[in-house]
């Protein structure tokens, strides 16, 4: 998993927080806010709230599917995917059709995933379940 700092999400000062935490990496992260308890926590340290905090968790459980980055999060979550539950109910034809659509407006990704990405994708989401809490 990557270093905290490299969520874009985040912000400096928030990162600074999160260390003192003990969170460096996404991975402590998503064990730590997995929960509504510990997103309160995580919440009452730093600028976000705990609604950005979920969203964020979802983001780096998504994360957790092989070639899935920081960049592929951000735009399947403009195609509608913040979570392994929305991934897991798409077609991966349309899907891949509608991440080459949004980069085209949006331009979040220099290079989309192939369709045989995206069908491994929705495969593995399949095939794991979410750890967060909600």
């Amino acid at each position: 998993m990557a270093m905290i700092d490299a969520l874009d999400s985040i912000e400096p000062v928030d990162a600074r927080a999160l260390r003192r935490m003990g969170i460096r990496t996404t991975e402590a992260l998503l064990r730590r806010a997995a929960t509504a308890e510990g997103r309160r926590e995580v919440a009452s340290r730093v600028t976000l709230g705990e609604q950005e905090i979920l969203a964020l968790v979802l983001s780096v459980d998504l994360m957790r599917i092989k070639g899935m980055g920081i960049l592929y999060c951000r735009l399947l979550s403009q195609v509608g995917v913040h979570a392994i539950e929305d991934l897991r109910t798409w077609n991966p034809d349309t899907l891949r059709a509608m991440l080459d659509q949004t980069n085209d407006r949006v331009g979040i990704a220099r290079r989309l995933p192939n369709l045989e990405r995206v069908a491994a994708w929705v495969k593995e989401a399949q095939s794991i379940e979410s750890v967060i809490d909600r």
